[in-house]
């Protein structure tokens, strides 16, 4: 009987230990969010330059996923990794000369504020303000260079918060939202400074 009453009492205290965990789990993931998304354009400010043939031509698939907190109903603040892509400009130079090829790839690891407007039930606008550490990688004929260096960091997005239309047995997935998102961020090329550009279409999840 011993033996049976300590298996119950250790049980019930397995139990209630569990319960606290879960309870402190879950208030610790209340309020966080977070989201991934694929670039569909990565473009800096300036024009083609005079002879391009290819401008701006986008070699690989640009990404970001980000992850925040919730301070209040219209406040957030987030975390975010951006991959801008890698562009490629071609260019014939005078008198049948060899093709010039450059190429740009941008990265960022960005801190930002993020407020949001709500336009309906089931719409919501984000705007994206702070700062990121930038590295660009700037190959060319003459020049390649990768630095780190600090800049603006600046975004807006458009959630469609799909969850919110399916009951309440759905669980987590009534905090999935789509996300068709814009950043940008300066970037250096040579004794230059130009913005780049990222339009993006994703998901994320609230918690």
């Amino acid at each position: 009987m011993k033996e049976l009453l300590t298996g119950l009492a250790l049980a019930a205290l397995a139990a209630t230990a569990q319960a606290d965990i879960g309870e402190d789990f879950h208030r610790f993931i209340e309020g966080s969010y977070g989201g991934a998304a694929i670039g569909v354009e990565s473009r800096t400010t300036e024009g083609c330059p005079r002879g391009t043939t290819n401008c701006e031509d986008l070699r690989t698939l640009p990404w970001k996923f980000w992850g925040g907190w919730r301070v209040s109903e219209t406040l957030g603040t987030e975390i975010s990794y951006i991959h801008f892509g890698t562009l490629r400009n071609q260019t014939i130079a005078p008198n049948n000369a060899p093709l010039t090829e450059t190429t740009t790839r941008a990265q960022s690891i960005g801190l930002t504020f993020a407020p949001t407007f709500a336009i309906n039930q089931v719409s919501t606008v984000v705007a994206r303000i702070g700062v990121a550490s930038v590295k660009t990688e700037y190959d060319s004929p003459t020049e390649s260079k990768g630095d780190w260096r600090g800049e603006p960091l600046l975004g807006a997005a458009l959630q469609w918060n799909v969850g919110r239309s399916l009951p309440d047995s759905a669980g987590i997935l009534r905090g999935f939202s789509l996300e068709f998102g814009w950043d940008t961020t300066r970037i250096k090329q040579v004794d230059s400074r130009k913005w780049i550009h990222l339009f993006t279409i994703g998901g994320g999840f609230e918690f």
